[in-house]
């Protein structure tokens, strides 16, 4: 079980690991990905999140990541940029979800 914002009750970020989960600034493109955690301690980060839709349970896919370690992810049916301070907050795992 978790908080809303993915956070274990028990094992914190080491259980979330053990689940194959890892910073979304790991990712690769063409990588379909479900987010299970985000970093709740920044309410300014929280809403921005929302404005994008990303949320524990939403799965989006990587399009692509540039030199600076800006990812391109499509949420929706709509695109986004993401630098390397909001991707580092945001834990993943594979989605379902087929290539």
């Amino acid at each position: 079980s978790s908080c809303p914002h993915g956070n274990p009750f028990y094992g914190g970020l080491g259980k979330l690991r053990r689940q194959g989960a890892k910073p979304l600034s790991q990712a690769r493109p063409g990588e379909h990905l479900k987010v299970v955690r985000v970093y709740e301690h920044d309410p300014d980060f929280l809403v921005f999140l929302e404005e994008l839709g990303l949320r524990p349970g939403v799965e989006f896919r990587v399009l692509g990541k540039s030199y600076d370690a800006t990812l391109t992810i499509e949420v929706a049916q709509r695109r986004h940029h993401l630098g390397k301070t909001s991707t580092d907050r945001v834990w993943v795992q594979p989605s379902k979800v087929s290539g």
